[in-house]
């Protein structure tokens, strides 16, 4: 037979459980009797039973204070549900806001996180062999390195974006074939068949999807390789890489691979399940810490390293600037929502006066009155957030139409884990700031004045009054900024956009070529080449003149090398300086294809050959540069850390716009062609009329040549231009929107107030039209508080609009400072938009019936 418990311990356990709420307290009273009856058991004993069971008494205070917060907790907010959507035109109103303001720092922020997280460092195979071999951090690793090659037969030729790959590449991706088989080990070998894995996108674009595609052969620089198989979309690296072949290991010159300075790959790895990327981060860093000490000739090296998320992007320079513009923006964006929201709130606060203070008479804390309209706030931005984030995917995908494909990147924005933290950080952040001061104003409401009939309670006096001006008048400055920046922006890309200073860009046809080694292993048949190019695409009816260069002008080359010279006979730093610019190397006829004229000597010719006296033409600023006030042609200057040969300047240009963006003009120096290095080169070609008419005679004359050669970015110069420009034309469309938004934000903040103002003035307004006023006047005194409101706002918008445009156009190529016109269409728009917000409240108070509003009161 079991022991039973004493009957005076049952009677202490049944005692506490009555504090206990009545759905718990069976369950309740059974655990404590159960624990004290093993206590019985184990010790052998009765004594001591009844001091354990007094312990019930606390823990059964304890459940029950628990138990009514959560009871409480949620009876508040099913109460805030319940009466927000009692009200549905306050409701709307602050989703609204909220979403806005949410939504658009959503949409920058995905952008941000996506286009700045992007591969830090590349490194060399001793590094990675180091790295990987520690079995403890990482559970699988491998090597690739960017590549291009041209893809030929069936179709056109055309250029590739690849990777060659180490082992285990694909099995430390994760990826899967869709066709075929991925890279094994057996394909690493040097005297195994050349293969390729083709991306998913490649293998339906360009082979409509056939799984017989697997085993064919297909030319990669006219090289033959044979197809094993295709990966599945999305699950391949580097992104936008549609190709991949095995790194040519054995083919590599064993110093090139075993230096530790030749940073020549990028490495991906798995960690081990339970090694963060912090770990392994730290013990990375002090491993490199170690090996870059000192580097392989003796001196001090500074080298960091560091494990990041397996997230890149490939964007353009101007690319992080720009995000940084927008996130300025955004963030202006929505402190004006949370403006606006807060005024709304506390508008709220005061229609609820009468419940507040019931709340309190009936004795509510204040501290219960913060949580309660804190709370509203909370549900508010939450569900604006969710409203926000669906906003922001539309957002996304407009920005990711306006990108150009190959100009500024590949968006992959998305709703990830950051960015949904950062949209539930944004919600409680907005919460906050938006609901505070109101929360604590509604919790000082006067009991006695908000209870008697008429009196208006919390938000009715005069420093409620002068706070809702006052962030109304915040929320027009800040608008009038974000105004003013969607004007700088729409003037800074039209200005751009028409921007080619010292040349001429229309009817010129571009398009680039790259030569294999091997099919072009020499610079006489690399020469070869472009010369009979040329000859044939200036003999194409249409042509005026064609040329060849390294580094295409407005910013729309894909190789830009600079380097540092001496004059001759100058010492080497440090005991004498050097000058820094841009090296592009021309054909005989690229400054007559460009409308440029030299101000000074001449250009190059046919004559400036291999053989012939290495020679350079520079441009003004170069000039300058390095021999202010002296004639510089006839002199002998050298890149003293690359080729280190003189060479005689025998022209002078004028400065051309070499970047996408105008401003001051960059040093730069010419060299011939034909005595240069580059086997990859553009092409500009010149049309009597339209160029785009050419296009098919271009690739016919290409093609006659060399049928393998893709012709990559084939296009007009002014397009290419306008697609480099693509960042800045997003910057434009996001500015004006957010500028849009800003002043939709400002003047229902305004049209709020007066409104406001007039429903608490409705008795005011009704003696003074009893007593004979006129419309006229109670028309102008409504109008008269929302203009000057507007008006303050305006002036303070504009001074510091003035102020910050000067800074940015003085750091910040490209920005011209905020012209007066400008400033007064700014002003005017502004002026315009308050004076219809604050028409309607008024009209509405000139109809008030004075005997209806007496009796109301």
């Amino acid at each position: 037979m079991s022991p039973r418990l004493p009957r005076s311990t049952r009677l202490v356990i049944r005692i506490a459980s009555r504090l206990v709420p009545s759905w718990h307290r069976t369950a309740w009273v059974r655990r404590w009797e159960a624990e004290a009856l093993h206590r019985m058991e184990a010790k052998g004993t009765r004594r001591g039973l009844t001091r354990f069971a007094a312990g019930s008494l606390s823990h059964a205070i304890h459940v029950r204070k628990e138990e009514g917060m959560i009871r409480g907790f949620v009876g508040d907010l099913l109460f805030t549900i319940r009466s927000l959507l009692r009200r549905p035109a306050f409701l709307v109103l602050s989703l609204s806001t909220l979403a806005v303001g949410i939504g658009a720092v959503v949409m920058v922020f995905s952008v941000a996180e996506a286009a700045l997280l992007r591969d830090r460092f590349s490194v060399s195979y001793p590094d990675f062999r180091d790295w990987t071999g520690r079995n403890d951090l990482f559970e699988s690793a491998s090597m690739f390195t960017h590549m291009e090659r041209d893809l030929a037969g069936e179709g056109d030729p055309e250029r590739l974006i690849m990777a060659g790959v180490h082992l285990g590449f694909f099995e430390t991706l994760g990826s899967r074939a869709v066709a075929g088989r991925l890279l094994g080990a057996e394909d690493q070998s040097p005297s195994f068949e050349r293969v390729v894995v083709l991306s998913e996108g490649l293998w339906r674009r360009r082979f409509g999807g056939d799984p017989a595609v697997v085993g064919r052969t297909v030319r990669l620089d006219a090289v033959p390789h044979t197809v094993t198989g295709v990966v599945a979309a999305g699950e391949g690296w580097p992104r936008g890489a549609e190709a991949w072949i095995p790194l040519p290991w054995g083919t590599t010159p064993p110093d090139f691979v075993q230096r530790r300075s030749n940073h020549a790959w990028q490495v991906v790895a798995r960690l081990q399940p339970e090694v963060t990327p912090r770990q392994a981060s730290f013990q990375v860093a002090e491993m490199a810490r170690a090996w870059y000490s000192t580097n392989e000739g003796g001196g001090e090296q500074t080298v960091e390293a560091a494990v990041v998320p397996f997230r890149s992007l490939i964007t353009g320079d101007g690319a992080a600037p720009a995000l940084i513009v927008m996130g300025m923006a955004v963030l202006l964006v929505l402190l004006i929502a949370c403006i606006n929201q807060a005024n709304i709130l506390l508008v709220n606060a005061w229609t609820r006066a009468r419940e507040i203070a019931l709340r309190a008479a009936l004795g509510a804390g204040r501290g219960r009155l913060v949580s309660l309209l804190l709370g509203e706030s909370l549900v508010l931005a939450l569900a604006g957030a969710v409203l926000g984030l669906a906003l922001a995917v539309v957002g996304i995908r407009g920005i990711e139409t306006m990108i150009p494909a190959g100009g500024a990147g590949d968006i992959d924005a998305r709703l990830n884990g950051p960015v949904l933290v950062a949209a539930l950080g944004l919600a409680l952040l907005t919460a906050v700031v938006a609901g505070l001061i109101p929360a604590f104003r509604a919790s000082r409401t006067s009991m006695s004045a908000a209870l008697t009939d008429g009196g208006t309670g919390a938000g009715s006096g005069r420093s409620a009054a002068r706070l809702r001006r006052s962030l109304v008048v915040v929320e027009v400055t800040l608008s009038v900024v974000l105004l003013a920046g969607a004007g700088l922006t729409i003037r800074t890309f039209q200005s751009q956009l028409g921007s080619a200073a010292g040349l001429d860009p229309e009817g010129i046809l571009i398009f680039d070529v790259r030569l294999p080694a091997t099919r072009y292993p020499t610079r006489a048949a690399r020469n070869q080449f472009f010369d009979q190019a040329i000859l044939r695409l200036e003999a194409r009816p249409g042509v005026q003149s064609a040329s060849v260069t390294s580094a295409l002008p407005l910013g729309v080359s894909r190789y830009n090398l600079h380097r540092v010279f001496l004059m001759e006979g100058a010492a080497e730093p440090p005991a004498g300086p050097e000058f820094g610019g841009r090296w592009i190397e021309v054909g005989p006829g690229y400054f007559d294809a460009l409308g440029i004229t030299p101000v000074r000597g001449r250009g190059f010719t046919e004559d400036d050959g291999p053989e012939s006296t290495p020679v350079m033409v520079v441009n003004e600023t170069m000039a300058h540069q390095m021999a202010p006030g002296d004639e510089i042609l006839g002199r002998r200057i050298r890149s003293w850390r690359d080729e280190n040969l003189l060479r005689e300047i025998v022209g002078v240009v004028p400065d051309i716009q070499l970047g996408g963006m105008a401003g001051r003009p960059e040093p730069a120096v010419f060299v011939p062609r034909d005595q240069g290095e580059f086997a990859n080169l553009s092409f500009l070609v010149r049309a009597s009329e339209d160029p785009t008419v050419l296009v098919p005679a271009v690739r016919e004359a290409m093609g006659e040549i060399d049928p393998n050669l893709a012709l990559e970015g084939l296009r007009t110069l002014r397009d290419a231009h306008r697609d480099e420009l693509a960042i800045v034309q997003i910057v434009t469309v996001l500015f004006t929107v957010f500028g849009a938004l800003a002043l939709v934000l400002a003047i229902s903040g305004v049209y709020g107030l007066v409104a406001l103002s007039v429903a608490r003035r409705t008795r005011e307004i009704g003696i003074r039209m009893a007593l004979g006023d006129t419309t006229g006047r109670v028309l102008r005194s409504v109008l008269g508080e929302g203009v000057r409101l507007a008006a303050l706002g305006a002036f303070l918008g504009l001074g510091l609009s003035l102020v910050l445009a000067r800074l940015l156009s003085s750091r910040v190529v490209g920005i011209p400072p905020l012209d007066p016109v400008a400033v007064l269409v700014i002003a005017g728009v502004l002026g315009l938009a308050a004076v219809a917000a604050s028409t309607l409240p008024a009209l509405r108070a000139t109809r008030v019936d004075p005997v209806r509003a007496l009796r109301a009161e």
